[in-house]
């Protein structure tokens, strides 16, 4: 059974949160390895912006990847094995010109790119994407805890998000900038 959450972005920070620098955070555990089906991209869906404007997945052989639509694609360095948790960000950082993958609180990888972020007004998916007027990506797993921030978040916050979202004196970290947050 495919499922999927939709998100349509009524809010002014969830609907311009492309603007500029951001990121998407999520747990996921993949149950089976993506199917090969889109000749680009080839990933299972964790979020995505549709159209696939932005997108972050579970990508070929069990890489996890970013993508931004007119800038570039990162993937892990590492391969990631299915029926395990594995946290995940991917951060469009404007200010650096840089996306960002990160994976169990650690930079895998990134790239440079020059040129602007893309804004967009479509919904975002979690769990799936479509191309076009076709429903593809589906993630075949289990996702939990999905944010997504309207700014390029800071790799020390990733360590909160990992280890319980606590600070040091057990409360839990300021969230005014996270324009979403869902436990599916």
């Amino acid at each position: 059974d495919r499922q999927f959450v939709e998100i349509t972005p009524n809010s002014p920070s969830l609907l311009n949160a492309m603007d500029s620098s951001y990121t998407f955070v999520a747990w996921a555990k993949p149950a089976s390895l993506p199917q090969a089906t889109h000749p680009y991209a080839n990933g299972s869906a964790i979020i995505c912006r549709e159209g696939q404007n932005s997108l972050m997945s579970y990508y070929k052989q069990g890489y996890f990847s970013f993508y931004s639509y007119n800038l570039s694609l990162v993937q892990s360095n590492n391969i990631y094995g299915i029926n395990e948790w594995h946290f995940v960000a991917g951060v469009a950082d404007d200010s650096e010109k840089k996306l960002k993958v990160f994976v169990d609180d650690t930079e895998t990888n990134s790239v440079s790119y020059s040129g602007s972020l893309l804004s967009y007004t479509n919904q975002y998916r979690i769990g799936t994407c479509r191309d076009s007027s076709t429903w593809a990506h589906w993630f075949n797993g289990t996702i939990d805890e999905v944010r997504i921030s309207n700014i390029a978040r800071d790799p020390s916050e990733f360590n909160n998000y990992y280890c319980g979202d606590v600070d040091n004196s057990g409360s839990a970290p300021n969230r005014t900038d996270i324009i979403y947050l869902s436990n599916i």
